[in-house]
Parts: structure tokens; C-alpha cells; sequence
């Protein structure tokens, strides 16, 4: 099973997803951007992600070009799965 990674910007929103990851034996991970868990210099890790940002993140101090890097940063690297 892959790795969920989630970027998000406010704990809160990810309680449901902690536990639910825990429930269905799930490897989960969360990235809070503001924190700098990315290094856009590697390539991305295996895994699916999700992204719990808004783009009123800004609004509460958390910087969305930090978000668009992010996105820019797995969009390089991305592979089509498939149907």
C-alpha cells in the first residue's frame, strides 16, 4: 500500500484523516509547510498526495507560494496511473 503524504497548513483539518489512516492500517505522513519538511532540491517520494491547503491559507500567515512551490515540485515529477 503506498505512503499518503498530507500538506497541510492547520492541524485541525487532518484529525479525520490521522484517524482514519490508523484505523485502515494506512502509512501516513502529514507535511505542515510552514515547518519546511520539503526539500525541493530531491525528487518527491513514492506515495499519493494530498493537499489540505486553501488558498485563503495566506490569510492566517501561511504563505500560499510555499503551497504552489509544493505543487510545482510534484507536478514535475508526476506519472500518470491510469484509469
Amino acid at each position: 500500500m503506498p505512503k499518503v503524504y498530507v500538506i497541510y497548513e492547520n492541524s485541525t483539518w487532518v484529525e479525520s484523516l490521522r484517524d482514519a489512516a490508523a484505523e485502515l492500517g494506512t502509512p501516513f505522513e502529514e507535511w505542515f509547510l510552514d515547518q519546511g519538511v520539503l526539500d525541493l532540491r530531491s525528487a518527491p517520494p513514492e506515495g499519493v498526495f494530498y493537499n489540505r491547503m486553501i488558498a485563503s491559507s495566506d490569510k492566517r500567515g501561511h504563505h500560499l507560494p510555499l503551497n504552489t512551490r509544493a505543487r510545482s515540485w510534484l507536478g514535475s515529477s508526476a506519472t500518470d496511473a491510469g484509469p
